[in-house]
């Protein structure tokens, strides 16, 4: 069980750099990440990359 277990973070400008990053991590830990951003369609393909992960 991960240290954010049942959390949920909301993540904002997470396509890309530090916020993606973190998005992955909390994502590693067992949190519910809920991210936006301006630029959707790399949103979109870093979502499926945390989602394959």
């Amino acid at each position: 069980m991960g240290k954010c277990e049942g959390k949920v973070v909301l993540i904002i400008g997470a396509a890309g750099g530090i916020s993606f990053q973190t998005a992955r991590q909390f994502a590693k830990e067992g949190a519910k990440v809920v991210s936006a951003d301006l630029n959707q369609e790399l949103l979109d393909k870093n979502t499926q990359t945390l989602v394959q992960e």
